[in-house]
């Protein structure tokens, strides 16, 4: 099938014995001895329209069919492999192109005639005529008819003499007789000449073809290599990414099945490496031009963090990559991961885009031996055509000229001596020694010279071949079951030389192909790179993304390598194998591995804390306040002006400032459910146990002066049963409204998280904003009657004092009210909230000790005598008591108000009391003791302040 596409494709004609073929390549190197090895190399350079081009490839390119050539005249020297049989070759250009490849390999099929050497080319023992070597080159350089013999394969010892003379035309393919081939230097020729050749079985020995197909046994029965697969290749340089700890590389390969099948194993290969994929993978055409190289490169700097590039690219294309790299100004960036066929290019003109590059391949050295060797080549005694023809070109003469052998050097010659792949042809033609000796001992021992062909068939040659283990310069030579040399792959980097100008390769690496590890030879440095994104411990950076943070959480890009980080709130949680964030429920904050959510302990004041320190300072010096009040009432219980005020009621507001300052204790302790319902209703009590007997005395008063406007208004319930008993039923009220409360809120310790983006829950009672608006509303309606009826009552007499101090202090308790409510319900701060509750109950009772009890203090101590308390003026205060004078008349009596209430006030009022009645008069002395009614003498100025008014005791 593939002959049959091949005839297609080219469009020969084929009989019996000849093979018509146009256009083929017209450079060819032969040898002929007993046994002739074919080789197809590749000299010329490729052309798209025939099967050749008319220049050479690469500079020094004749090296690929010299070292082959040498490696021959090696064996033939070498006594210890056969020493009766002298090996001869057939060298053939395939022109970088697969269907020239086909062709040549069909020159070495079996048919029934071969090409016979004329002119001196074969002798016994195979040895070139050097007089004819530029004769010959001439020969084929003008494209004269190469006139031959031909013998009957048949007969090999004589001479077709029907077809002895007669030439073989420019069309004509001619025909071989090799026991096996070497070749090629590309895969994919190699793949079209092993078809070929194993139809033929003849046995074929690569030693540069690399691509993992070749080793398909089906497809290349014959086929054999001395270099390690590429699946080898890249395996090694796989596993050196992945200790460099480069992520994210690219990728440039020549067409073909060489740079392809790498391609396509190292995608492979990296995609089962997670975290590990290709950013830009670029495929350089055949006979692709500088300018689409140079725009390849452009490609790559848009993929700048790919700092290093793997490149399965066949010659000139390292040339030219390099090239494009510095005119870019790139070439200090990237950092070259490249095949063995980059070794050939290790000059000056690509130092600067070369440098700390890396190669990777099979042992293929620069032999001193063949540089030494091919330095000391000229064309009087290489008829090497290719060598011939970069000779002339290199010095602009011909060689026809005897001075233009013998006025140069073969050593000027650019890349004379950096050809790497000397080594490799020799262990080929040694592959081919070994198993062809093998066979002689085998099958006929006894033969030598030309006779021994017969004992050689493809079959048993490739047998022979697959038996072969013996030692060369590169190590141990034997194959695997598919053909492939079990060898390892050597990493060498690129280098400055240590002394003079110019690069070396230094061997850093081994990669080991039948236990898969790199031992490291020696540090890889990149001291002479760019030291931009270099890590610390010295190497390069290739990466798209960096590992994202603890907090943070990665959105995936293409490719499967890059991603962008995006810092998780400090409240969430890594969620989805890191791709996204979970915000952690109320009160709980992410652990330490930011994967779980651990609830956060509660805050709550702690003993030295100064504010807690402060209120409970005030608390214990409001309790001794208290504690003196209520001593100074018990002493001088008896004294008119502190019975005058109602001493129920006054005791029982000292029980609701007591409450007062007991609660800020009690909300400093660690909160429960106990200690918050608890503190709640001291809270409440507090409050409207102090205002509720505030509010009767308010009324009470304003009724008593209400009353003296009409001589016919009956007072009740003014007495102090009357009054506790209405106080305690406002009590009453906000205890109800307290229960209610308790119930239907379920008052309770909780947990306050005011801010979740924060690690900080607060511990506290939770009473509920529409509880606590419930109570306080209570407790603002009591204040606000205790200031309307103070308010009314605002122009009492100036003598008449306790609606004057009630008045100080309802206002003063709204004022601070006023400022309490919008501070306490606009802070989130569970600790200012519950400091707030405390200062505020604290500053609320200081203001009714200060205001309410402390006058009557004072002047029960200072200004009134209990022995003299009958006295009327003993009985007078600082503060101008109002006087008054009861007149008994026959409807009652009439209680007479001073006409001049003030000297600041210039009016006056009179109000009549009706006669007491015995079941309870307003003025009646068994049920208000505190208004009782005392005739009063004219008093001195000097006591009342008033002239000429009567001074009575305060009510």
């Amino acid at each position: 099938m593939i002959l049959l596409t091949i005839n297609i494709l080219i469009g020969y004609s084929v009989t019996a014995a000849d093979i018509l073929i146009p256009g083929q390549p017209p450079l060819r190197h032969i040898r002929h001895g007993d046994i002739d090895i074919g080789g197809i190399i590749s000299g010329l350079n490729y052309s798209p329209e025939g099967l050749c081009g008319d220049s050479q490839f690469m500079d020094a390119s004749y090296h690929f069919a010299e070292s082959v050539a040498h490696a021959v005249d090696r064996i033939n020297r070498n006594a210890s492999i056969l020493a009766d049989v002298r090996l001869g070759f057939v060298i053939l250009d395939d022109c970088m192109k697969q269907a020239t490849a086909a062709v040549q390999a069909m020159a070495f099929l079996q048919r029934d005639v071969f090409e016979y050497p004329t002119r001196g080319e074969y002798r016994d023992h195979g040895t070139t005529l050097e007089t004819h070597a530029i004769e010959a080159y001439e020969s084929i350089k003008f494209n004269e008819s190469n006139t031959c013999f031909k013998i009957n394969s048949t007969e090999r010892g004589g001479i077709d003499t029907a077809r002895a003379n007669k030439p073989f035309s420019k069309t004509q393919l001619k025909a071989y007789d090799v026991v096996g081939v070497i070749g090629c230097l590309r895969s994919s020729n190699s793949m079209m000449a092993a078809q070929i050749l194993g139809a033929g079985q003849i046995p074929m020995v690569s030693f540069i073809s690399t691509s993992p197909k070749l080793s398909n046994r089906e497809m290349y029965p014959y086929f054999f290599r001395v270099v390690p697969s590429d699946d080898f290749l890249v395996d090694a340089q796989v596993e050196l990414i992945l200790q460099m700890k480069w992520t994210y590389v690219s990728v440039v390969f020549t067409e073909g099945e060489f740079g392809e099948t790498a391609y396509r194993s190292l995608r492979a290969r990296l995609t089962q490496v997670k975290g590990h994929c290709i950013a830009v993978a670029q495929k350089i055409s055949q006979g692709a031009t500088y300018v689409e190289h140079l725009n390849i490169v452009k490609n790559l700097v848009q993929h700048r963090r790919a700092r290093i590039v793997v490149a399965f690219t066949d010659p000139p294309s390292h040339i030219w990559l390099l090239r494009a790299s510095t005119d870019l100004g790139t070439g200090d960036w990237f950092i070259w991961l490249a095949n063995e066929s980059w070794k050939i290019f290790v000059t000056e003109q690509v130092q600067e885009g070369a440098v700390d590059g890396i190669i990777a391949g099979f042992p293929a050295f620069v032999s001193r031996s063949y540089n030494e060797y091919s330095a000391t080549m000229n064309p009087a005694r290489n008829p090497n055509p290719w060598f011939l023809r970069q000779w002339e070109a290199t010095f602009n003469c011909s060689i026809l000229e005897p001075e233009c052998s013998t006025n140069h050097s073969a050593d000027s010659i650019p890349g004379h001596n950096t050809y790497v792949y000397s080594d490799g042809a020799y262990d080929a033609v040694s592959t081919f020694a070994h198993a062809i000796q093998d066979l002689i001992g085998r099958n006929c021992p006894e033969k030598t010279g030309r006779d021994v062909r017969s004992c050689i068939t493809g079959h048993e040659l490739r047998e022979a071949i697959q038996r072969a283990s013996f030692y060369s310069s590169t190590g141990l030579i034997e194959f695997d079951a598919e053909g492939n040399l079990l060898s390892k792959i050597y990493f060498e980097q690129i280098l400055p030389k240590l002394e003079g100008v110019g690069y070396e390769l230094v061997r850093v690496a081994v990669y080991d192909t039948r236990t898969s590890t790199i031992t490291t030879l020696r540090n890889i440095s990149f001291a002479h790179h760019d030291s931009e994104s270099i890590r610390v411990d010295g190497i390069p950076e290739s990466v798209c993304s960096h590992p994202c943070g603890p907090s943070e959480y990665r959105i995936q890009r293409e490719p499967a390598c890059c991603w962008e980080c995006h810092t998780c709130r400090s409240n969430e949680i890594l969620v989805n194998g890191h791709t996204g964030c979970g915000r952690c429920p109320p009160f709980t904050w992410p652990d330490d591995t930011l994967t779980t959510c651990a609830p956060i302990e509660p805050h709550f004041a702690a003993a030295d804390d100064p504010l807690l320190i402060l209120i409970l300072s005030l608390s214990a010096i409001g309790l001794l306040g208290v504690a003196m009040v209520t001593s100074a009432y018990v002493r001088y219980g008896d004294a008119r002006v502190i019975k005058a005020s109602s001493k129920e009621l006054s005791y029982l507001q000292l029980v609701a400032i007591l409450t007062g300052y007991l609660t800020p204790p009690v909300l400093s302790v660690r909160p429960n459910d106990t200690v918050c319902v608890t503190a709640f209703f001291m809270y409440c009590l507090s409050f409207s146990w102090s205002y509720a007997p505030l509010l009767v005395k308010a009324i009470r008063i304003h009724r008593i002066f209400r009353a003296g406007k009409s001589a016919t208004m009956k007072l009740k319930f003014i007495s102090p049963r009357s009054q506790v008993a209405f106080a305690s039923l406002l009590i009453l009220v906000q205890v109800l409204l307290c229960l209610v409360i308790t119930l239907k809120f379920k008052l309770s310790a909780a947990l306050t998280q005011t801010v979740l983006t924060e690690k900080y829950v607060e511990l506290s009672c939770d009473w509920s904003l529409s509880g606590l608006i419930s109570f306080l509303t209570y407790n603002l309606i009591l204040i606000s009657l205790c200031s309307v009826f103070a308010f009314k009552t605002r122009k009492l007499p100036d003598n008449f004092n306790e609606s004057r101090f009630i008045s100080l202090c309802v206002y003063t308790t709204l004022i601070i009210w006023i400022a309490f409510v919008p501070t306490y319900f606009t802070t989130s701060s569970q600790y200012v909230r519950r400091s707030l509750l405390s200062l505020s109950l604290l500053v609320n009772h200081s203001v009714a000790i200060v205001f309410l009890y402390l006058p009557k203090i004072y002047a029960a101590v200072h200004l009134v005598s209990p022995e003299s308390s009958d006295d009327p003026a003993e009985l007078t205060t600082a503060n101008r008591f109002v006087s008054r004078q009861a007149v008994p008349t026959s409807g009652g009596t009439v209680l007479r108000v001073p006409s001049t209430i003030s000297g600041a006030q210039g009016h006056s009022f009179q109000g009549h009391v009706p006669r007491a009645q015995e079941e309870g008069s307003a003025v009646n002395a068994r049920e208000n003791p505190e208004f009782k009614v005392v005739r009063g003498e004219r008093a001195d100025a000097g006591k009342t302040g008033v002239p000429g008014i009567p001074d009575i005791f305060d009510v």
